[in-house]
């Protein structure tokens, strides 16, 4: 599914009359979900997961063209776990 099918979805579901203001109410939530994983909080939305910061530590890694052994810097990326109802799918 695409972002404008997920629009025209939430339009539809919602009885949103206007493209636009889903596409912001969408854009809204992820932007919502983005800046607190930023910030180091998790967010739950049930029936659905959970959203939250991960911190991975550096690592030493392997350059595929030449074989040389590289450091992997430390990082922090997002995590996503589906819910048990989302699971059973």
């Amino acid at each position: 599914m695409t972002r404008a099918e997920l629009v025209e979805k939430i339009c539809t579901e919602a009885k949103i009359k206007n493209r636009s203001a889903a596409g912001r109410a969408l854009r809204c939530i992820v932007n919502t979900i983005v800046e607190s994983a930023r910030n180091g909080n998790r967010i739950t939305i049930t029936g659905l997961g959970t959203f939250g910061p991960r911190d991975k530590a550096a690592r030493k890694g392997r350059n595929p063209r030449t074989g040389e052994t590289i450091e992997i810097p430390a990082r922090r990326t997002i995590r996503f776990k589906a819910s048990a109802s989302l699971k059973k799918l």
